[in-house]
């Protein structure tokens, strides 16, 4: 249908900006969710090995990649909408066949549209009947390829231990179904007269293939990174909206190097530097060193922050740069991946 192929609330996307896109007109700007998705213009440092000389540059370039992807998402969205609204989880058949199938792991989302997007259906949210529904497909697909594998392995092999799936536990499903990871298997290995039987999962934190919404750091002017839910950013950000500046994936973050063929040199530099300073960001104590001076995500995300009373502390107005910085991130990020 399209490149992009994520699903959004459409609901959030502006009337006017509905009717250029499905017009196909020329268009500047965005407004989702009441915050302004534009051109960006982004900076960062590299250093360039030219003749075997070191030449350190601060490049400014413009990036339409968050407003693309939104506007390739809303194609999307009302395309799957249109055609798959009315497909359920029941309607679930398998592809070779063509009988029912029944894998749902939450039985009360039986009849629900798993394409009908509401306040009970929004596709990022994980109590979603779309969210919970992709996990079960996926959870699925996994178990009977490793059913499939076992059961062929168990016919031919000269072990007389019988091998079987595993039990894994629901925290590794959740690593498994929504992140980039690997997962290996140890069975029937004897040691002194009993089997080792256990598995290991282990998740890639620098694939460019995928983007969590939690892998978003934000760089601000006090030479700090931040996460996006940080107390200390998002009271300096309520204040002054030039706190903040932007925010990139970690992978995008992470240090660089340059070889220099001559003298066999490697230089090690990060694509980005404080205010033209050539010093390099820190890590903020307060929300990445030591992880505790921070708000609920998902509260700075729908634009209201409250205590534990149910006060409020911050309205969606003073949180407004910061969910600019991230619905403008997160989908730059996204459309910049590898496709």
């Amino acid at each position: 249908v399209n490149k992009s192929g994520y699903l959004i609330d459409i609901r959030k996307i502006d009337d006017d900006s509905k009717n250029k896109i499905d017009n196909g007109e020329q268009i500047s700007n965005i407004n989702y969710d009441d915050l302004k998705i534009e051109k960006e213009v982004l900076t960062n440092f590299q250093i360039k090995n030219e003749d075997n000389l070191i030449l350190q540059n601060e490049n400014t370039y413009e990036s339409t990649s968050a407003l693309e992807y939104y506007i390739e998402s809303y194609k999307f969205t009302k395309w799957v909408t249109e055609n798959l609204k009315n497909i359920k989880p029941k309607d679930a058949i398998d592809g070779n066949t063509l009988e029912k199938l029944k894998f749902t792991i939450n039985k009360t989302i039986e009849n629900e549209n798993i394409f009908e997007i509401n306040d009970n259906n929004i596709p990022e949210n994980r109590d979603s009947i779309f969210y919970m529904h992709k996990e079960a497909v996926i959870r699925k697909k996994i178990e009977n390829s490793l059913m499939t594998a076992i059961a062929n392995y168990n016919q031919f092999s000269s072990s007389n231990y019988e091998f079987v799936l595993p039990n894994l536990k629901e925290t590794d499903w959740e690593n498994i179904t929504t992140k980039v990871c690997m997962t290996s298997f140890v069975q029937g290995l004897s040691i002194k007269g009993k089997y080792y039987n256990n598995y290991a999962t282990v998740v890639s934190n620098t694939n460019t293939e995928f983007i969590n919404k939690n892998d978003l750091i934000v760089l601000a002017n006090d030479g700090n990174y931040h996460t996006l839910n940080c107390k200390e950013l998002i009271k300096e950000t309520s204040n002054n909206s030039s706190f903040a500046i932007t925010a990139y994936s970690k992978r995008n973050l992470s240090r660089q190097k340059i070889k220099i063929e001559k003298n066999s040199t490697t230089y090690y530099y990060y694509p980005h530097i404080v205010n033209n300073t050539k010093k390099n960001y820190l890590n903020c104590y307060k929300c990445i060193a030591n992880l505790s001076e921070v708000y609920s995500f998902e509260q700075v995300v729908n634009g209201e922050i409250t205590d534990e009373s149910g006060n409020i502390l911050y309205t969606k107005e003073k949180l407004n740069k910061i969910r600019t910085i991230y619905f403008t991130s997160l989908a730059r990020e996204k459309y910049d991946l590898r496709k």
